[in-house]
């Protein structure tokens, strides 16, 4: 016999006990951790959080759309990568400079015009957004126009975050080379 399907107000409360559920988790998150924890306890919980959405998105493609991808990694690394350029830029104005540290042993001089947008924060955040998310489209885009999938999905994007090493160890004086940003201060 075949059930009936759910009510709409049952559906509402769900949704409801759903968003109720989200905000809890916000609010524990947003205003109750960082009152109670230590400031490493409370990087743990941020890098846990991180690597919790990266779970998610490999549970997600592979898990619900099939695919297994191995490249994932370069689009959460570009937003952490921007991230860190926006800070490696605050600890050089903190320091009285006007390139990163790496970038003054490399003997730049002047802020390259690929940094020049991470000095805001605004609109450092905004990039964080849009630039992994515009590559990810346009590479979809390509992906599944062609209609590629199985194993060879899973090799192009192993290929494309093998690329995105090469590209960022073969800029040392402008990314960092194979040390990549690190010795943040701020």
């Amino acid at each position: 016999m075949r059930s009936l399907p759910e009510s709409l107000p049952g559906r509402l409360v769900g949704r409801w006990q759903t968003w109720a559920g989200f905000g809890v988790a916000a609010v524990a998150l947003f205003a109750i951790a960082p009152a109670l924890l230590s400031s490493f306890r409370l990087s743990l919980l941020a890098q846990f959080l991180c690597y919790a959405i990266v779970a998610v998105g490999i549970g997600l493609a592979w898990g619900r759309g099939g695919m297994l991808v191995l490249g994932q990694g370069v689009f959460f690394g570009l937003g952490g990568y921007m991230m860190g350029m926006h800070l490696k830029i605050a600890d050089a104005e903190i320091a009285g400079n006007d390139v990163p540290d790496f970038m003054q042993i490399a003997g730049v001089r002047e802020l390259p015009a690929l940094w020049v947008p991470f000095a805001s924060p605004f609109v450092t955040l905004v990039a964080i957004a849009v630039i992994p998310a515009g590559i990810a489209a346009l590479l979809g885009l390509g992906v599944f126009k062609r209609k590629v999938k199985g194993a060879y999905f899973a090799i192009l994007s192993q290929a494309l975050a093998a690329a995105m090493a090469i590209l960022l160890i073969g800029q040392a004086e402008l990314l960092g080379g194979s040390n990549g940003l690190n010795g943040f201060r701020t």
